[in-house]
């Protein structure tokens, strides 16, 4: 007879361990915005607090193994197992960093008024900066061509962990209320300002390019056609003779005509700049 294979036992640590594995990452990959602190958050899971939870949870399901692990699962993936200190850094609500709505809006205004929404703004720019940063790390041309976006970018790349910095000094006692409402007002004003001057400098590198191109064409058009009336001239070279205040001059018909070639491409292989 064949012998049967002994079915391994699995250790309460090893439950548990498998329990808060699975709890971390469904935590982690259901907030998107939590995968850059993944190793912070493994570092400070509450013991105290899942021990707390799992006694609690055996007398509850009277010792059955699955259930007291799920729901061990369960509790790590809420975030509630996590030590204080990090559930303030990661999850303050409050907006005691945050500009007051009027002072918001005196920003907003000085670009475009009636454009931001207040907050509801700073969260769209947020997800918007976060694909344009990805996008502009890899292209260096448009980082060079277009500077006020590719510092926006970066600002509001930075904004995510410099408000994570400050919040974590305050949790820790290492700034006080004060200092970081002052800190982060600031912070979060001069990444909206950032935020909207990348945008605006996208607009005028477009317009910009518009109006380049837009000018060039008439410009080739006038070059052109003095250009054809110099050919002319050279070819039927011929002298003109006219009256000038002063005294006679006579001026041949050659150098117009070369004049207005050298004129003509000079008007087409360098357009003249205009200011916009």
């Amino acid at each position: 007879m064949p012998k049967k294979e002994k079915t391994k036992q699995i250790s309460e640590k090893e439950l548990q361990q498998g329990a808060i594995k699975a709890g971390l990452n469904h935590f982690i990959n259901s907030n998107p915005g939590l995968k850059n602190y993944a190793v912070l958050i493994s570092n400070n899971l509450d013991y105290n607090k899942i021990g707390n939870f799992i006694e609690t949870a055996k007398e509850k399901y009277k010792y059955q193994n699955n259930a007291v692990y799920n729901g061990l699962a369960n509790y790590i993936a809420s975030g509630k197992a996590l030590k204080d200190t990090i559930i303030q850094t990661l999850f303050d609500e409050s907006h005691e960093g945050k500009l007051d709505k009027n002072v918001l809006e005196k920003i907003v205004e000085f670009f475009k008024p009636n454009k931001f929404e207040g907050e509801k703004y700073f969260e769209k720019a947020r997800n918007a900066y976060g694909d344009m940063y990805d996008i502009l790390s890899q292209d260096k041309v448009a980082q060079e061509e277009i500077p006020e976006l590719t510092k926006a970018a970066k600002a509001m790349k930075m904004y995510g962990f410099l408000d994570v910095a400050l919040k974590n000094f305050k949790a820790h006692g290492m700034m006080d209320d004060k200092m970081y409402k002052m800190l982060s007002k600031e912070l979060y004003k001069k990444t909206t300002i950032k935020s909207e001057e990348g945008r605006k400098g996208l607009e005028n590198y477009i317009l910009s390019k518009e109006m380049k191109e837009e000018n060039k064409v008439p410009q080739k058009v006038a070059a052109s056609i003095i250009g054809f009336i110099g050919f002319i001239l050279v070819i039927f070279n011929s002298t003109i003779t006219g009256a000038v205040t002063g005294g006679d001059s006579q001026v041949t018909i050659g150098i117009v005509g070369g004049f207005m070639i050298f004129f003509a491409l000079l008007l087409f292989f360098k357009p003249l700049k205009k200011k916009l």
